[in-house]
C-alpha cells in the first residue's frame, strides 16, 4: 500500500487499527490486565507473569507503548510501566468505531 492511500482513512479509524493491533496478542492482554491492578510493573514483573525472554517482552510493551496504552520511566537502574489515562475508554471505543 502507498503512503498516499493512507490518506483515505479517518483519524477515527488509524487510531482504531493502532489500539486494536496492540491488543491483539495475549501476551499483551496480560500485560495490560496486570498493569489494571497494578500502579506500576518493572521488566522483570512483566517477564515473570508472561513466562516469555527479556526481549520478547520488550517488543510487546514497544508496541503498547507505540500504541498509547502504557509509558515507562526509568527509575532507579529498572524500567518501570505504567497504564496510560484513557486507555480502557480507548479499548472500550473499539466497538463504537465499528458501529459507526
Amino acid at each position: 500500500m502507498g503512503a498516499s492511500k493512507i490518506k483515505v482513512y479517518t483519524a477515527s479509524q488509524k487510531s482504531f487499527a493502532r489500539v486494536a493491533k496492540a491488543i491483539g496478542h495475549p501476551a499483551r492482554v496480560a500485560i495490560i490486565q496486570y498493569l489494571s491492578k497494578e500502579s506500576y510493573a518493572t521488566n522483570k514483573d512483566l517477564i515473570r507473569i508472561t513466562n516469555l525472554s527479556e526481549a520478547t517482552v520488550h517488543q510487546h510493551l514497544k508496541e503498547l507503548a507505540n500504541a498509547g496504552l502504557i509509558a515507562g520511566r526509568f527509575i532507579e537502574r529498572q524500567h518501570h510501566y505504567r497504564i496510560l489515562p484513557g486507555t480502557f475508554e480507548r479499548i472500550e471505543n473499539l466497538k463504537k468505531v465499528i458501529e459507526s
